[in-house]
């Protein structure tokens, strides 16, 4: 699982929690009142079951092969760039007539969008890249990481190209990553690009070398692998223009097309290019794939200033045309071609058959249904026909199978008592969890409900106030995950929630192991124990050692003491952060504080509340010439022009950025300047089982799964509340990585951070730093506060100070006022 750069990190945690996961991942179909996702889940459809078998083609070896396509009934694989050579493989649906074509490639060629017409010719890019000599830096871990997610967006090749040509700096590692790894996308599953890109081997990139010569070129191969031609794309823009490919197909009906940031052009030897639609001048550049239509339609997908489009080419009217309105801006499709139905789509959830005359897309197949271990949309998959998919399925461990998915008819579905998940957006955790134990389990069948679909263009945090609202009014699926947003307090005090202290207790599987308990006890309600939270990091603020006297926490006095001593302005005090956000970062700390939800009860008026309004209103509203550059974040810490970071841990291996990156020395948690609390506990995911649910005894079966000595240890970056399992972790952190080179040898993985300009060698942990974060983790006894309407009370009531209007004292009775009411309302 790749995290975020800390600040980054934290800001979303404080001030867009459940946004931003929305937006990554909702679907955005128009509901209708009335319509309940919970209901439909609840009967337990048959009518979206496939199930998964190895494809085994005789003779063909599956590893390394990407790029699944379908011209009629052949299907077509190709391999990386090895031993001097690209194969091409295809045979027919049934596995038969295996046939292999040579291409030949430098090691610095890789070969891109390719496509095939009926006669087995062969089309694509060919690109051309300078390559380091393979030293690292900090890329190992984190510039594959950022490949893995990146090569999901249809705009990271665009936008990371563009970023490469303007800004040669090293921390650009992995946009030229991205960039590469992107450009494969619409040929490589983004699994399998992550997985065989070895960091040993180097990377395309700026960062590396001044020269970088970027090349496209437009190929054709014969099915015997000769080269019918070769024309290099872009070689008419200006200087300083770039060049960016995004897509290219083969139709019998218009022959080859090909798009980039520039436009979408039709190509063929004796015109050359003709283009068809100006990008630039109609969509701002946007990166558009291309697939094939059934029908004979070249479809376009992508994303523009409006949002989500699919469409086709309007070759007369040189546009887009037949703009779909079943997406909208916050969906995620991957789009592939296939028999049957125009064009296929996939999501997160599941696969479906786009009809181009009805503009509908059909759900066809859903993966928890189907037991799949999906946790992102399944990207490399063709079509053989609405009931037969050919498809590379990752495993839990993320190994790729060349797989057969064939339609069950729903009469040969077994019966399984289904219970209900719900959730305002379902993480990848409680997704794989769901798959194991539908695979493993008789008696009961998890259907998760994620509520995101419910997001649209003008309210992509709808499914969030819809799960909230239905979780209020008791409509509630019989387990809930939830995040930090959702008011549990609220619907604890309303015995929404079942209390599972005697599962946990009793259960021999659960209740034999040692867990965290500080942690445990954080997420109890007096005895009782309605949420189980099976990870958990911890969020706590950072300065140098040596500015403290031994202090864990700051009074506001300590805090401007400090600040005097060390001539630093507040307003640069914690870096690069907006009043906005350091409102919410000090709520997180302290809001519990001032609120009271047993009793409802709030003291917004207090003198330490005035006091932290008076500290908010040091900071800048936004940014002005004068302030720090984001490239020089880190190394304002370093030199004592930023003395306090805002910052999350999530395992022992991120502390490595703070100490030996951000500050450089040894470095102390003190919390949030007049909090009590030297840290909060950030849970990963809330499990709660609802009190009315009629199969209480099977969700536990399934909630247990997360306490699990199985699932706690294969938790990589957050903590694990299980005793032996953190005890791993912390074991773990503290030993080298290693890889293995082409010989077999094991060599150490070298890290290493930038700040500013500076590369800086990151060791180990030492057994000293290791006590010092599990000290943290252990004396953390409180949980991160969020509440999105308060916080939004409070910095509307707060503005009249901030632009000198009230005194602090005047606006912290109206916020008390308000938010009395509010509290009074929603105990």
């Amino acid at each position: 699982m790749k995290k975020r750069e800390l600040l980054k990190r934290i800001t979303s945690v404080s001030l867009a929690l459940t946004m931003a996961v929305s937006l990554a991942t909702g679907c955005g179909k128009e509901k209708k009142d009335g319509d309940s996702i919970l209901d439909e889940a609840a009967k337990g459809s048959k009518d979206y079951v496939f199930k998964q078998e190895a494809f085994e083609v005789q003779g063909l070896d599956t590893n390394g092969l990407n790029g699944l396509k379908i011209v009629g009934d052949r299907i077509y694989l190709t391999s990386y760039n090895e031993d001097g050579f690209i194969n091409v493989y295809s045979f027919n649906s049934d596995g038969s007539d295996l046939k292999d074509v040579k291409i030949a490639a430098e090691p610095d060629e890789s070969f891109s969008y390719i496509d095939f017409d009926k006669d087995g010719n062969i089309y694509g890019i060919l690109g051309k890249y300078n390559w380091f000599d393979g030293d690292m830096g900090d890329a190992p871990e984190e510039a594959v990481e950022e490949i893995s997610s990146e090569n999901n967006d249809d705009n990271a090749s665009d936008e990371a190209s563009k970023e490469a040509s303007d800004e040669k700096k090293p921390e650009t590692v992995t946009e030229e990553a991205s960039e590469e790894a992107s450009e494969e996308a619409s040929d490589v599953s983004s699994e399998e690009s992550s997985e065989d890109i070895d960091p040993e081997e180097g990377y395309a990139g700026a960062e590396y070398d001044e020269e970088v010569n970027e090349e496209y070129n437009l190929v054709k191969y014969d099915n015997a692998g000769n080269q019918v031609y070769k024309v290099k794309l872009g070689a008419d823009l200006e200087e300083g223009d770039y060049y960016s490919p995004c897509g290219l197909v083969y139709s019998e009906n218009y022959g080859l097309i090909v798009s980039s940031n520039h436009d979408i052009s039709k190509f063929d030897e004796q015109s050359g290019f003709t283009p068809v639609i100006d990008v630039t001048a109609q969509y701002n550049g946007s990166c558009f794939d291309l697939i094939r239509g059934y029908n004979g339609d070249i479809f376009v997908s992508g994303y523009t200033d409006e949002g989500r489009l699919l469409g086709t080419i309007d070759f007369d009217n040189k546009t887009i045309g037949n703009k779909s309105q079943a997406l909208n801006g916050y969906n995620y499709y991957s789009f592939f071609s296939g028999n049957g139905y125009d064009v296929y789509g996939a999501d997160d959830n599941a696969i479906y058959g786009y009809d181009l005359k009805s503009d509908k897309l059909v759900k066809l197949m859903d993966y928890v249904d189907s037991d799949l271990s999906l946790t992102y949309n399944l990207s490399d998959v063709v079509a053989v026909s609405d009931t037969e998919l050919i498809a590379f399925v990752p495993d839990f461990d993320y190994n790729l199978t060349l797989s057969r998915l064939t339609k069950v008819p729903a009469d040969q579905v077994k019966d399984r008592t289904i219970i209900t998940l719900g959730s305002a957006y379902i993480d990848y955790h409680v997704r794989q969890a769901a798959a194991k134990f539908n695979q493993n389990n008789e008696v009961y069948r998890i259907k998760l409900v994620d509520y995101s679909t419910y997001n649209t263009e003008e309210d992509y945090d709808a499914g969030v106030k819809k799960f909230n609202l239905d979780v209020a009014s008791g409509n509630v699926p019989d387990i809930m995950a939830f995040d930090l947003e959702s008011p549990i307090e609220s619907y604890i005090n309303k015995g929404l929630f079942l209390d599972v202290s005697s599962y946990f207790n009793n259960d021999p599987d659960v209740g034999q192991a040692e867990y965290l308990d500080n942690i445990v006890d954080a997420f109890k309600t007096g005895d009782k124990m309605y949420q189980v939270v099976p990870y958990f990091e911890v969020a706590t603020v950072i300065c140098k050692a040596s500015l403290l006297k031994g202090q864990t926490t700051l009074s506001m006095e300590d805090y401007r003491n400090l600040l005097q001593a060390k001539n630093v302005s507040p307003s640069k005090a914690f870096g690069l952060i907006l009043r906005n956000d350091i409102l919410a970062f000090g709520l997180a700390f302290s809001g519990k504080d001032y609120i009271d939800w047993g009793n409802k009860t709030c003291n917004f008026n207090s003198d330490s509340f005035v006091e932290f309004m008076e500290f908010i209103n040091d900071f800048p509203q936004e940014y002005d010439e004068n302030t720090m550059f984001y490239d020089d974040y880190d190394a304002a810490f370093r030199t004592d022009n930023a003395l306090f970071d805002v910052t999350g841990i999530y395992g022992f291996n991120s502390f490595k950025r703070e100490k030996y990156g951000r500050f450089g020395e040894d470095v102390a948690f003190v919390g949030f300047p007049g909090s009590k609390n030297t840290s909060v506990i950030y849970p990963g995911v809330t499990l709660c089982i609802s009190s009315q649910t009629k199969y209480a005894d099977g969700a536990w079966e399934f909630v247990k799964y997360f306490l699990s000595e199985e699932f706690q240890d294969s938790l990589d970056y957050d903590f694990p509340i299980r005793t032996s399992s953190y005890e791993k972790m912390k074991k773990a952190s503290m030993e080298p990585e290693y890889y293995e080179d082409e010989d077999g040898n094991k060599q150490e993985v070298e890290e290493y951070f930038y700040v500013g300009d500076q590369e800086v060698k990151v060791p180990n942990l030492s057994q000293e730093d290791v006590d010092q974060i599990d000290n943290l983790v252990k004396n953390s006894h409180f949980i991160m506060y969020y509440n999105d309407n308060i916080n939004n009370i409070i910095s509307e009531e707060g503005s009249a100070y901030f632009s000198g209007q009230k005194s602090a004292k005047e606006v912290c009775d109206i916020i008390q006022s308000r938010l009395s009411i509010y509290v009074n309302e929603n105990s």
